[in-house]
This record gives structure tokens, C-alpha cells and sequence, in this order.
């Protein structure tokens, strides 16, 4: 059966995508650095220069926007990662050496570091984050199940790989969560960082050899 030709997106439906998306990116820098209640939707919509009504008409209402700023990160990142989620995951159904488990491991945490160092908005987006995990709110679960979850198991299992083991222990999980914090806080804490090296210094690059000094290291 053939298929109609999709219709080219209007003039209108464009502006709309492009008010929609400017609506986000100022939300995610209020929710980020001011949290859901203190900030303020007048102010979101003036700095995305558009009307308060605009915010009702694509998200409903205040916790709809940060409910979507939730989403926007986990396919965000989602979509960063992919690749290299896919094949570490391929990797563990293949019955891997410990060596092939740190390789894809390099590989993970290389791709998550150089994509929060270097993509403009994730200081916002693990600003976001990171309130959450203080003080749970309405995107926990969004964030919990689709983000913190299959990231921390993925990464527990390949450092279980790398030791010979088939499945991770808690003590495991926590050394994967402590391996992916340090990386996030890179994102969130870029500023101060910077200071601490000489200007021009390529971050995404000097850590992602740290994070492949770290995973060397790693005993067996």
C-alpha cells in the first residue's frame, strides 16, 4: 500500500516548535537553578519571549513544564548515549571477558563525559537532576526509572564484567553510582572547574582520559 507524502511542516507549526523549545530551555534553567516552586512561570515566559498563556497551551500548567523538562533530559541523554548503551548491552549478552567488559565500560562513561562537558545546556539539566535526588519531587519516578536506573545497572553489570562476575552486588552498584556522579559533577560545577586549570584547557578531552586512567586501574 502506498504511503501519502508527509506534508512539509508549516511556517506555523515551525514557530510553534521553535516557542515550545525556547519555553523548555528556560524552564530548564529556572527548575534547575531555582527549583519547581520558587521559580516562576512569568519569568520563564519572559525569557523565552513568549506570552504566559503560551506555557498553558503546550504544557498544561507548571508541574506539566517540569514534568516535560524531565522527559526532554532522559531522551536528551537518552539519545546521547545510545550507541554506546546498546553495544555494552550487546557485550553482556555474549558471555564477555572481563577485558571486552572494560572496554565498553571506557567506552560508556567516555561518551556520557564528553557529551555533559560539551553539549551548552547540561549544567542546567544536572542542576535539575540533582534537586531531584535531594529532595524527590513530581519527576522523580520519570528520572528514577528511565534515567538513574538502567544507567547505574548497565554500568554495575560491566564493572561486575570486568571482575569475572556474572551480576553485581549492592557494594558494585554504589561504586557505579559514585563512577557516574563524579563525571556529572563536571557538568554542574563547570564553572568552578575552570578556574581550577589553564585557560583553553580541553576538559571533555583531559576527562575522558581520566576516566579511562580510572577504569584501567579497575582490578580484576
Amino acid at each position: 500500500m502506498e504511503t501519502a507524502p508527509r506534508t512539509p511542516a508549516t511556517p506555523r507549526y515551525r514557530r510553534g516548535q521553535e516557542s515550545r523549545e525556547r519555553i523548555l530551555a528556560a524552564a530548564l534553567d529556572a527548575f534547575g537553578h531555582k527549583g519547581l516552586e520558587a521559580a516562576s512561570t512569568r519569568d520563564i515566559a519572559g525569557a523565552a519571549q513568549v506570552n504566559l498563556p503560551a506555557i498553558q497551551y503546550y504544557f498544561g500548567n507548571k508541574e506539566g513544564l517540569y514534568l516535560a523538562c524531565a522527559e526532554h533530559i532522559v531522551s536528551t541523554y537518552a539519545g546521547a548515549t545510545l550507541a554506546a548503551g546498546e553495544a555494552a548491552k550487546r557485550t553482556l549478552t555474549e558471555d564477555p571477558s572481563p577485558e571486552t567488559c572494560r572496554a565498553e565500560l571506557a567506552k560508556l562513561l567516555t561518551t556520557l563525559a564528553r557529551f555533559l562537558v560539551s553539549a551548552d545546556d547540561t549544567r542546567s539539566w544536572s542542576l535539575f537532576v540533582q534537586r531531584e535526588l535531594a529532595k524527590p519531587g513530581p519527576a522523580f519516578d520519570i528520572l528514577f526509572e528511565r534515567l538513574w536506573s538502567p544507567g547505574v545497572e548497565l554500568v554495575a553489570y560491566l564493572l561486575a564484567g570486568v571482575r569475572g562476575k556474572s551480576r553485581p552486588g549492592a557494594e558494585t552498584r554504589l561504586e557505579a553510582i559514585q563512577m557516574i556522579s563524579g563525571i556529572t559533577t563536571f557538568a554542574s560545577g563547570r564553572a568552578a572547574i575552570e578556574r581550577f586549570l589553564p585557560p583553553g584547557t580541553a576538559i571533555a578531552d583531559q576527562l575522558c582520559q581520566l576516566v579511562e586512567r580510572q577504569i584501567a586501574d579497575i582490578k580484576g
